[in-house]
């Protein structure tokens, strides 16, 4: 596959590599179900083994995620099926909190926000990880059912390209995601991937309409105003602006309404007014809803530079967040945290490791021996004196 991609590569034109670039890393990677183990000696072998195999560039970052059940996806939360209602008020509900509790929230960028509600247990688009693979194995095998299922530990291959630290622009980008109403955050995934992040919107517009005598002449349009999502629904689902008296019946922004420079056509190859209403009044509200979202970044980072595109913000990123309390410090924590696509869970290179449901026991008491315990790794105050009563009782 990647000698056809090269291959291709070389002989398009410079203006098409990005777009090439883009597929490559947006295909999906297979994810590989290691063998089962029932001991830590055994597990300590496996992941060394997998661990290795995955690294691919020096600078690579191997996380682990420990599953109670083999058949959970690396998926956070707020995108899980049972969390649709939630996703839809996620900017509400932050909002909802901070009034409530606004000096937990003073001072705060919002990551460190999701890093907090993550710490109590609120659904979040966080996904926690760690970078020690006994810390994933204490969560595969904690199982507080007891019905003996078996568990997995996923390791994760995360490109050195998708590592951010906390104060990085796109992972603050990605994160105040989550101050967007439902509505707005459905008119920016229309956006087109290499739209551009950024307050002023001059010259980064769809579509660059023309009257229909420069069209009739073939006139080709500037470069910027050929970048059109051709996966968008019918505007007036997207936003009441749209008038269905002028909007046509089942009009769809496709790749059968859009002619090869990138015009909207119909059936005489021309735009009808109605079809420019559409495409000037999805691209009014994008714009509306770039510049309170550029201004919801830069409360958090005053120096951003507006320099990504619609395409960073995408797809899930690896973060190194502060050490904000003493749980992410025991637990040798990270996250992952999920952008505009809702189901990326296997986006990054993984491998699954099983852990036998019958050995869960031997195997917590076996990390239990070696420091790898509940109050080691929850060192809140109530957890050491659960682990106090049940030592002396």
């Amino acid at each position: 596959m990647d000698y056809i991609i090269r291959k291709l590569h070389a002989l398009l034109c410079s203006k098409c590599r990005g777009k090439i670039r883009s597929l490559r890393l947006r295909r999906t990677p297979k994810t590989i179900t290691a063998q089962k183990v029932d001991s830590l000696v055994s597990y300590l072998e496996i992941v060394n083994r997998v661990s290795v195999r995955l690294r691919v560039e020096l600078n690579d970052v191997i996380a682990y995620r420990g599953h109670r059940k083999v058949e959970y996806e690396l998926k956070p939360y707020l995108f899980r099926k049972d969390y649709e209602k939630l996703r839809e008020k996620e900017a509400e509900l932050l909002r909802q909190i901070e009034v409530a509790y606004p000096e937990e929230f003073s001072g705060m960028t919002t990551l460190d926000k999701l890093v907090k509600l993550q710490h109590y247990g609120f659904p979040t688009r966080l996904l926690d990880v760690t970078l020690n693979p006994l810390v994933a194995l204490y969560f595969a095998a904690k199982d507080d059912d007891q019905n003996n299922t078996d568990g997995a530990v996923v390791v994760c291959r995360v490109p050195d390209e998708a590592v951010k630290v906390f104060d990085n622009d796109v992972a603050a980008s990605i994160a105040n995601l989550a101050n967007l109403s439902a509505d707005m955050k459905k008119i920016l995934s229309y956006c087109p991937s290499d739209y551009e992040l950024r307050e002023d919107q001059q010259g980064n517009e769809w579509i660059n309409f023309e009257d229909k005598k420069a069209k009739k002449s073939n006139s080709s349009p500037s470069e910027s105003s050929t970048r059109v999502d051709t996966s968008i629904a019918n505007p007036e689902e997207v936003n009441p602006i749209f008038s269905k008296n002028l909007v046509p019946n089942g009009f769809k922004l496709n790749t059968h309404a859009v002619n090869s420079a990138g015009y909207p056509k119909n059936s005489s190859a021309e735009c009808t007014a109605s079809e420019q209403y559409a495409y000037r009044g999805i691209e009014s509200s994008l714009k509306k809803v770039m510049r309170k979202f550029i201004r919801f970044i830069k409360y958090d980072l005053p120096y951003y530079e507006e320099s990504l595109t619609y395409h960073d913000i995408l797809n899930p990123v690896y973060v190194k967040p502060k050490q904000l309390n003493r749980r992410i410090i025991a637990q040798n924590g990270a996250f992952l945290l999920f952008g505009m696509a809702k189901d990326r869970s296997d986006f990054f290179t993984q491998e699954k490791i099983i852990i036998s449901g019958s050995a869960k026991k031997k195997i917590l008491s076996e990390l239990d021996a070696i420091g790898i315990s509940e109050h080691v790794l929850f060192p809140e105050l109530d957890k050491f004196l659960a682990h106090i009563r049940r030592e002396k009782c």
